[in-house]
């Protein structure tokens, strides 16, 4: 009768054991899990740690030159490292492959 109840609970500690793994993969990996949220975070942070990096650059620009040309600020903007602006859409990109739209549009010549 002894070995019998033992016998019980080791396969009920088994299978509790075993839905618990379930569960926590299943929160670690799911559509909306933890690591998926992290890498949303990690993707956000980037984005606009680079987006602050291209204001600030603007800045600069701004207090070295009254009125600073498009290619002064160009000028600034491309000490960052590995970032590229398309002198004709006023597209910023950097080796991420994060692109910002828009900033340049008032010094683009039109």
């Amino acid at each position: 009768m002894q070995k019998g109840v033992t016998l019980i609970s080791l396969v009920v500690a088994i299978v509790v054991l075993i839905i618990l793994a379930g569960i926590s993969i299943g929160t670690l990996t799911g559509d909306k899990g933890i690591i998926q949220q992290a890498n949303s975070t990690k993707d956000f942070a980037q984005k606009t740690s680079f987006e602050e990096k291209i204001d600030a650059a603007i800045i600069v620009a701004q207090q070295k030159h009254k009125k600073p040309s498009l290619e002064e600020i160009i000028e600034e903007i491309e000490k960052i490292e590995d970032v590229t602006v398309n002198r004709t859409t006023g597209e910023i990109t950097n080796s991420l492959g994060y692109t910002i739209t828009g900033k340049l549009d008032g010094f683009l010549e039109k």
